[in-house]
């Protein structure tokens, strides 16, 4: 697998970390949620046991 390859610590191969930010105009409407239940089951297909998200509005 490419990524073991690229890796140097297997243990990294199952935990991610990912910070995705939302337009104002999308606020209240779910897309965040949308957003994370994409990234969740990606991460799951890859095999990560540990996700840590953060959704924020974008600030400018």
């Amino acid at each position: 697998m490419l990524a073991e390859r690229l890796c140097p610590c297997s243990e990294f191969l199952e935990n991610g970390q990912n910070h995705l930010f939302i337009a104002r105009e999308h606020a209240g409407k779910g897309m965040g949620k949308l957003c994370f239940d994409r990234l969740e089951a990606d991460a799951r297909q890859m095999g990560m046991e540990n996700i840590i998200a953060e959704i924020s509005l974008e600030t400018a």
